[in-house]
């Protein structure tokens, strides 16, 4: 079992864009499909804030491999 998750942290998986990705998708589908009554501007808070979570986390990213690289 310490294995499995010791390889789960290593995997793609593990990715907080991911799992928020995942999770704002999901969102969206549902309040879509299941009709919830949301207010707009709330929706729009929710997805915007997901954007800018794996937008600027991707930067973070990027930066920090690209300062291992040198």
């Amino acid at each position: 079992m310490k294995n499995f998750i010791e390889k789960f942290k290593r995997s793609k998986w593990a990715s907080r864009k991911l799992w928020t990705l995942l999770g704002s998708a999901l969102f969206v589908v549902l309040t879509d499909i299941l009709n919830i009554p949301i207010d707009e501007e709330t929706y729009w808070a929710i997805v915007t804030l997901a954007v800018s979570y794996i937008l600027g986390q991707g930067y973070v990213d990027g930066k920090k491999h690209e300062k291992e690289q040198k």
